[in-house]
């Protein structure tokens, strides 16, 4: 959880520099899709028209030439009554011997949208470990306790007056070989007790 914790926002900013990245190379197409496509048979007769009927790029005349620049802002969308995040690329175009402004805008994704889905995200991969980790536990626990088990069903059923013979219980981890021995050492010493205490109070049933 921690480890979640911490990787969420560092998760968040990469994907914002992905996208910030993507949605500039997008821009930077349109601008040359429309010198390459466009601009060829252009007029500024058609600027007004143009920004008319096209909501992401919009033509504006200036005085001077502009290096290109990036940026990201909010407009106000009327078709979703309130406003958006864009990525916006001003760019200067030339037309009819004049300089003008090619401003394309692209809608991005809202960070409160980005943010619930990589908590979502994180969340279902969380629950999917802790769900992983609980199944493979309980796998690993029973076959890894499975010799402490038997010796401790072998001590259970242990009693000193009836014949009983100690299976030996074969385990690859260490601590559970000790146990075996310590618990096999026990109940033969037990036994040899028990044997020697029966022989010194009643000799002739042993003989």
């Amino acid at each position: 959880v921690v480890l979640f914790v911490i990787a969420s926002p560092v998760f968040y900013f990469v994907i914002q520099q992905l996208y910030q990245r993507e949605a500039d190379d997008t821009l930077k197409l349109h601008r040359n899709e429309f010198v390459i496509n466009v601009l060829p048979n252009f007029s500024q007769n058609d600027v007004v028209n143009w920004n008319k009927f096209n909501r992401n790029i919009q033509l504006t005349p200036i005085n001077t030439f502009q290096k290109d620049s990036f940026f990201t802002t909010n407009y106000y969308d009327s078709l979703e009554a309130e406003l958006e995040p864009y990525r916006v690329l001003n760019s200067t175009i030339v037309l009819d011997g004049k300089f003008y402004q090619f401003s394309s805008k692209f809608n991005l994704v809202e960070n409160e949208d980005i943010i619930r889905n990589i908590f979502l995200l994180f969340l279902g991969i969380l629950l999917l470990l802790v769900l992983g980790i609980l199944l493979i536990t309980k796998f690993i626990s029973v076959s890894l306790w499975q010799p402490f088990y038997s010796a401790l069903n072998q001590i259970e059923a242990f009693e000193i007056d009836k014949r009983f013979t100690y299976s030996e219980i074969k385990s690859s981890v260490a601590e559970f070989d000790r146990l075996n021995n310590s618990v096999k050492k026990l109940i033969e010493k037990n036994l040899l007790l028990f044997f020697y205490h029966q022989l010194l109070h009643y000799p002739i049933q042993y003989f």
